[in-house]
């Protein structure tokens, strides 16, 4: 729960910003879906947080916590050059 997660991690990455990370109408696994999710957003420095809270529909939130998992989830890192890091990342697939 988001709740839990800022309690656990405000001290390191707060304060947090909640959002509304609700998707309508998304192709999902061919079909269109809705999916209900919040999100909290925290910083240390440069780095950010994100903790995400599958609430209901289909997405591949889900599909993780269904599975009997929890945790990360994924990675994310900015870049100046998107183009650039897309084509050199191409190459080590």
């Amino acid at each position: 729960s988001l709740d839990e997660a800022e309690q656990r991690y405000g001290a390191l990455f707060g304060p947090c910003s909640r959002m509304d990370g609700s998707v309508d109408a998304a192709t999902y696994r061919g079909k269109e879906a809705d999916a209900k999710l919040a999100l909290l957003f925290g910083h240390s420095g440069e780095l950010e947080i994100e903790f995400i809270e599958w609430q209901g529909g289909e997405s591949p939130h889900r599909e993780f916590i269904e599975a009997g998992r929890e945790g990360m989830h994924h990675l994310r890192y900015r870049g100046d050059d998107a183009d650039a890091w897309s084509e050199k990342l191409a190459t080590v697939g």
